[in-house]
């Protein structure tokens, strides 16, 4: 029993730290962020994990104002205040293990807990609860759950299989396992010949005329509700799912009233309203009613909770006792759905407690971000890419070992015209213009002294060549080239005497290759352009693409230059890139097949953050000079942390290593067929070391670590936390670039809505208001922009009720646009001021 319970501790821990600490204040990544309760807190310092993590359990946290973590059952202890065994007891009764409170005494006295029904039963285990069998005699019975339908053969009815029937009536033949606009993965049933279409699983739709449907969530919902003597179906893919086209299957079956029993959370809210308005739109003028969930209901709790704990006439009766829609309907705005953004997901901002225990490069982020008006994501990469090229090529991270990396970093931060990128550019770059300044003043007189001995010395060796070519004997000749090999040699041992350079910016890759071998191999460009990738790509060539020394200055690959009079070889060349960038730079680097068939594009670092373009102050507050001197000085002490022509190894501690070992064994599933990453594999296969080894690095020497050194697992740790932060951005930069012609077209209407101010508008004005424009050459390319924006709930299609007598051409389509697009919801103008 023990180790049943430690496991239903460890599998809803996410579950029980929501009920001692409630809602979050925000969510980052895996982290559930709030302040601590056992002691002030001004800025939320607790991270409790809401899904396993690098070997952590649901329901873990970290104190980072104390540096103090535990399980959940420790965050119990902590919260309440309560011994280990009174905390273990809490736990069981949340989990519905221990039925009469919890505690030695009971004293807090909650009957049943409040349980995580259908979190801690299996589907089919609560299938057979439902139907009163044994989980061995159901699984006997030859019962399996696969998407969209039961197979139970030896079962008597209802519990037999029933299909996912497809809007024109025929049931579905096949699936397709999809990702989502918002990310998530899910089955949709398909009919040969006529696309993916969403269908409902029917449970008894054809019996449901002049009776009572119910319309629920999920099919094993709706399979219970069946079980309970009930006509029901459910839309195949969430709450979310019940649109147009079931609305209207629903109603062609004519039922006299229908039941609306989503689940007892946000999304089930959402569902009811979308599902009531869909059937109101679509026709439905029956009886409309909807289960109501008291207000102490589990978050999450369904019919499915209800049969398992109190029994199919309970269920029964839940369901006659279902009010009239209208009584229980949110407003207007409540029932319109969450826009989603058209780069397909909502991105991350940027982790600045990454920085936690590096305050000069904290600091320096924070004030930057504040006094350019931008957001801190810029700043924050683009001051690791300056920590980057501090390092000059002469730090190296040993992962394990046979895997080091190099630590120079390759960024491109997507930014629209006019969002003070530049300002940020060469804030970050003024460091090292500084110290390259101060190094060519420093080295002055030796470079004057190496440039003079080198032209004595070219002298000479033209002199002796003159001489041989006079000599009369084969001896006096051959002692002449000695003399020649000598002078040459010595030519050849004598260092540059360019001035020492850090940084270049409009460079040709010819020109970079002359730049690497003049510096010892290492260079850097931070630039508000994207030239260096442009020029890369052959915009001032034939177009020949020439970015071989881009692929070999990332890896550290050998790199060898053929020129007139000698050949010159780089051994270890490293070049740092950070480049701050509009949209059309990436979609010209993705226009080249051959930059992501070479590997090119997966060797950067996206972020596109949101712009703060019409919400920036118009009087920020400057960078206090102490911020802007320790970054100053942080980026020093890096390029002073190795001797030149030397290369300094850091190293993983054991503990890092497993940590490594753990987030990449985890990345690796993402990465297949079926992963949420899969369309960005090439680019997610290198985050573990072009990304988390390299950043972690790099916050080593941030943090005042000493090199040679030891990377810890804290560093690491922070260090993983900026890559997953880095997944969805990258997701959203590819899909920027090899975005389909449709999703394009729906940001240029979207821009079009927004720039009018537009509450409605008709397919018609949409198209004579922007046919002008070479994007919309044909109506069907307009046509499949709306139906992009209307999947995304930007715009919502209203059906008309006229209908001419006449024929003709059919009416225009009406579209209302989702209020929530504008902030306020402030009343836009009508369209016939448009």
């Amino acid at each position: 029993m023990q180790h049943s319970t430690n496991e239903a501790i460890e599998t809803h821990g996410w579950a029980i730290a929501q009920e001692v600490l409630g809602k979050p204040l925000k969510q980052e990544g895996p982290n559930a962020i709030y302040r601590v309760p056992w002691r002030e807190d001004r800025d939320p310092s607790l991270y409790v994990l809401m899904r396993p993590h690098n070997g952590h359990q649901p329901g873990f946290w970290k104190d980072f104002g104390r540096d103090e973590s535990g399980d959940v059952i420790d965050l119990v202890m902590k919260v309440k205040g309560i011994g280990f065994a009174d905390a273990v007891a809490y736990c069981e009764s949340q989990l519905g293990l221990r039925k009469n409170g919890y505690g030695r005494n009971g004293a807090t006295n909650r009957p049943n807990g409040r349980r995580l029904a259908a979190k801690t039963i299996p589907t089919p285990k609560s299938l057979a609860a439902a139907y009163g069998l044994a989980w061995d005699d159901f699984e006997e019975a030859g019962c399996s759950w696969t998407t969209g339908q039961v197979l139970g053969p030896a079962l008597p009815p209802p519990f037999i299989g029933y299909p996912i029937r497809l809007p024109d009536g025929s049931e579905a033949s096949k699936f397709k396992t999809v990702t989502r606009i918002d990310g998530k993965r899910e089955s949709r049933p398909a009919q040969p010949g006529s696309g993916w279409q969403m269908g409902l699983f029917d449970c008894g739709l054809d019996h449901s005329k002049d009776a009572t449907l119910v319309i629920t969530e999920g099919e094993e919902k709706a399979l219970v509700a069946r079980a309970a003597g009930r006509c029901a179906v459910a839309p195949p893919n969430g709450a979310g799912s019940f649109g147009k086209g079931q609305a209207e299957m629903v109603v062609a079956a004519a039922p006299s009233r229908i039941v609306l029993a989503f689940d007892a959370d946000v999304a089930g809210d959402r569902g009811t309203a979308g599902a009531a308005k869909a059937l109101k739109m679509a026709g439905f003028t029956g009886e409309l009613l909807a289960v109501h969930w008291p207000e102490d209901s589990v978050e999450g709790r369904d019919l499915n909770d209800v049969a398992v704990e109190e029994g199919l006439p309970a269920l029964d009766d839940f369901l006659d006792a279902a009010a009239p829609f209208s009584a229980l309907a949110p407003s207007p705005n409540a029932e319109l759905p969450e826009p989603l953004p058209l780069d397909g997901r909502s991105l991350p901002l940027f982790p600045i407690i990454a920085f936690s225990s590096a305050p000069a490069l904290r600091n320096y982020v924070i004030a930057l971000a504040e006094e350019t008006q931008t957001p801190a994501d810029l700043a924050g990469m683009l001051a690791l890419g300056g920590l980057s090229a501090a390092t000059r090529g002469r730090i190296t991270i040993k992962a394990k070992e046979g895997w080091s990396e190099t630590s120079n970093l390759y960024i491109i931060a997507s930014q629209p015209p006019g969002s003070r990128k530049s300002a940020v550019v060469a804030a970050v770059a003024k460091p090292l213009n500084d110290a390259e300044r101060d190094m060519a003043s420093s080295t002055a007189l030796e470079r004057s002294r190496v440039k003079s001995h080198r032209a004595a010395l070219e002298a000479r060796l033209s002199e002796l060549g003159k001489r041989a070519a006079k000599c009369d004997s084969e001896d006096s000749r051959n002692d002449v080239i000695g003399k020649m090999t000598d002078v040459q040699q010595q030519l050849d041992a004598l260092p540059p005497a360019s001035p020492p350079r850090l940084l270049c910016e409009d460079v040709t890759p010819e020109k970079l290759g002359s730049l690497l071998c003049e510096t010892g191999g290492s260079m850097a460009i931070i630039s508000d352009e994207g030239t260096i990738a442009s020029v890369a790509l052959g915009r001032y060539s034939d177009g020949s693409p020439n970015f071989e020394i881009l692929l070999k200055a990332h890896d550290g690959s050998p790199i060898r230059i053929d020129r007139r009079n000698r050949t010159e070889t780089i051994e270890r060349p490293t070049l740092t890139l950070a480049l701050c960038v509009q949209d059309a730079v990436m979609q010209e680097m993705a226009r080249k097949k051959v930059t992501r068939g070479k590997g090119l594009l997966a060797r950067f670092l996206f972020i596109c953050p949101k712009t703060l373009l019409g919400s920036r102050k118009a009087d920020p507050e400057p960078m206090p000079r102490f911020v802007a001197e320790a970054f100053a000085q942080l980026i020093r002490r890096v390029l002073t942390a190795s001797e030149p022509d030397t290369r300094t190894e850091l190293q993983l501690s054991k503990e890092a290593q497993a940590l490594l070992i753990r987030f990449s064994s985890a990345l690796e599933p993402r990465l297949g067929p079926d992963g949420d990453l899969r369309d960005i594999a090439d680019w997610a296969g290198k985050l573990a070391g072009a990304g988390v080894v390299r950043i972690a690095g790099l916050l080593h020497l941030a943090e005042g670590g000493a090199a040679p050194g030891v990377i810890s697992r804290e560093t690491l740790d922070r260090a993983i936390l900026i890559a997953e932060y880095l997944i969805p951005h990258a997701q959203a930069a590819f899909n920027v670039m090899f975005a389909p012609p449709e999703l394009e077209d729906a940001r240029h209407v979207l821009k079009w809505i927004k720039r009018k101010g537009l509450r409605e508008f008709r397919a018609c004005d949409a198209w004579q208001t922007n046919k002008s424009t070479s994007r919309f050459q044909v109506m069907k390319s307009l046509r499949d922009a709306l139906a992009c924006l209307e999947d995304h709930g930007h715009i919502i299609h209203r059906p008309s009720l006229k209908r001419s007598s006449r024929g003709g051409r059919p009416a225009s389509k009406h579209y209302i646009v989702n209020p929530k697009l504008f902030p306020g919801n402030t009343p836009p103008i009508p369209p016939e001021q448009a």
